[in-house]
């Protein structure tokens, strides 16, 4: 799977725990944001065009989460900041990312991402089909779990609350 990934889709070289990094961004982006998986891809190649990326970079030092962002609105946009901070800098309000609808969303654990480490991936199951055609949902990932909400961030409260993980909090 990473060979015809990394072969045929990306723009720059990755190991195997940068491929499932990138896969991660793919999801956030999709997810997050009004994007296909085809056009979540041209951001990110677009991004990281010519650029090799194994673990230990300064490219983990940031969540998938934060990458999306970063990549859909540009660092130089702030997005980081909120409210009356961005207010206070005189930063406009970021456009709206994808419309509230109910949707359904699936955990599928499987795999190894590093060892002792199994990989789990959530996405909406919108993005099922597009996620095998890209190679990106092995077969080996078992559906463990599943949610119904309004976006992504409801779905990740949720996932956090079964996992046990605490309090989801978006970057």
């Amino acid at each position: 799977m990473r060979e015809s990934f990394e072969g045929n889709l990306l723009s720059f070289r990755v190991d195997s725990e940068g491929f499932l990094y990138v896969r991660d961004i793919l999801i956030e982006l999709s997810s997050r944001f009004p994007l296909s998986l085809q056009e979540a891809l041209v951001l990110v190649n677009d991004h990281l065009r010519d650029q090799e990326i194994a673990l230990g970079d300064l490219f983990y030092h940031e969540t998938p989460e934060a990458w999306s962002k970063d990549m859909y609105w540009g660092h130089d946009q702030y997005w980081w900041k909120r409210g009356e901070e961005r207010q206070a800098f005189g930063l406009p309000e970021l456009k709206p990312v994808r419309p509230d609808r109910l949707e359904t969303y699936e955990l599928r654990e499987g795999g190894q991402r590093q060892e002792g480490v199994e990989d789990m991936l959530f996405f909406p199951v919108r993005l099922q089909g597009e996620l095998k055609k890209l190679g990106l949902l092995p077969d080996d990932h078992k559906k463990v779990w599943s949610a119904e909400a309004l976006n992504y961030n409801v779905a990740l409260e949720e996932l956090y609350k079964y996992k046990g993980w605490g309090k989801y909090s978006e970057e």
